[in-house]
């Protein structure tokens, strides 16, 4: 794992965490990164919270470009088209988890799985957010979806976080 894949890790669980304080009343704040996974573990005083992250993407060519350009390599995408890419975003949301379902990560972890959509605006993933079907044997204390999204007619840009797991799957 090289430099920028660690520090998009750390970025995008330390925004997790800030959130879950904000709505929960908690205090927990960046331990460690573990050997093995999970990825990153949080601490307040009496507890851990430990994170598994995951990204998602509209399809690999947009992965390519997202992590290209983030390590700045020469040969990074100029740009990315793509079709039906709400779908192909959910479709990717769902492989994502089900391939982390299929592990184990101990006791007292979430997933998250983080979403850089360019096109796809928080209210648009808001009503995706019902297609996604969570296994029936749940490895994870909590399942969430976060991410910077574009603005949009009906919602406003920046970060947005989901709760998967409270919906009764």
């Amino acid at each position: 794992m090289d430099a920028t894949q660690l520090a998009h890790e750390r970025a995008v669980g330390d925004k997790l965490v800030e959130w879950l304080n904000e709505r929960d009343g908690t205090s927990f704040a960046f331990s460690h990164r573990e050997r093995e996974a999970p990825d990153l573990v949080f601490r307040d005083e009496e507890a851990l919270v430990r994170v598994e992250v995951v990204g998602a993407y509209y399809d690999e060519s947009d992965a390519k470009l997202l992590w290209k350009t983030a390590r700045g390599q020469p040969d990074a995408p100029g740009g990315w088209a793509g079709t039906n890419f709400d779908a192909a975003l959910l479709r990717n949301v769902q492989l994502q988890i089900e391939k982390k379902c299929g592990k184990a990560y101990g006791p007292g972890c979430l997933l998250l799985i983080t979403v850089h959509p360019a096109l796809t605006t928080a209210a648009i993933m808001q009503d995706l957010l019902d297609r996604i079907v969570l296994p029936a044997i749940m490895p994870f204390a909590g399942v969430f979806l976060a991410g910077e999204f574009p603005g949009g007619v009906a919602s406003r840009s920046g970060y947005h976080a989901w709760e998967l797991s409270d919906r009764g799957g």
